[in-house]
């Protein structure tokens, strides 16, 4: 997994959920419920997969959008609720808080 731009992907992206939502996210970041994550080359977008309370993990694809505005977010989950959830919320947490990649060494010689 990539971090991506932080000026294009950062916390802000967070203010379109609400903080309930965030805060059961954030918990199942925390019991490492979030898994395969794939970031767009642009940083713009992810796909996860996020382990809720059913056998199977659920499917989460975010875009983010950067307007005049600020950022959007439009976070879709198979989960029931399918909007903006707490498996999103999880997903954006794992990314956000991803170490940055470390440069190649330079070849010795």
């Amino acid at each position: 997994m990539t971090k991506p731009d932080p000026i294009r992907f950062d916390r802000r992206v967070l203010e379109e959920i609400d903080q309930p939502t965030l805060t059961r996210g954030f918990s199942y970041y925390r019991q490492g419920r979030v898994s395969d994550i794939q970031v767009e080359p642009d940083g713009m977008g992810l796909l996860a997969a996020v382990q809720g309370s059913e056998p199977d993990p659920y499917e989460v694809d975010i875009t983010i959008t950067k307007g005049r505005r600020g950022y959007g977010l439009e976070g879709f989950c198979t989960c029931p609720v399918a909007y903006n959830c707490k498996h999103v919320a999880a997903a954006l947490q794992a990314v956000l808080t991803a170490p940055a990649p470390r440069p190649a060494a330079p070849p010795s010689g």
